[in-house]
């Protein structure tokens, strides 16, 4: 059975989003620095301060089901695991055809993509 695309985690303003949070969450666990704070300080998320910790937990369960730190890809182009990311969250797979992780890491990702996907529609409005 196919998945139905989220309308707003589909659209580029959410994915430059959601992959701007991405590298800067790397960015500031590499610097040693808040991982929620850096998040705050997108420019992307304007009000949506809220969306901090709903972005840092969606990567923490990611990287939990992929078994490793997430690949960051560059300026120009997004990386394997971004990719997937943006994917998953846009329900353009899920996590079964996406990833190989044990039931619960699959569980915990499935529930922060759900809590991800109805923040950014809740902030859209």
């Amino acid at each position: 059975m196919g998945s139905v695309a989220s309308p707003v985690a589909t659209t580029p303003l959410y994915e430059a989003l959601l992959l701007g949070a991405v590298r800067a969450r790397a960015a500031a666990r590499e610097a040693r620095q808040p991982i929620q704070v850096a998040l705050s300080q997108l420019p992307a998320l304007g009000g949506a301060k809220i969306l901090s910790p709903v972005l840092d937990s969606l990567v923490r369960f990611y990287e939990a089901a992929l078994g490793r730190r997430m690949t960051i890809g560059s300026d120009a182009a997004a990386s394997g695991d971004e990719s997937l990311l943006l994917d998953l969250v846009g329900c353009r797979t899920t996590c079964a055809e996406g990833l190989e992780c044990s039931a619960a890491a699959g569980a915990g990702l499935d529930c922060a993509l759900c809590s991800t996907r109805v923040m950014l529609m809740m902030s859209a409005e």
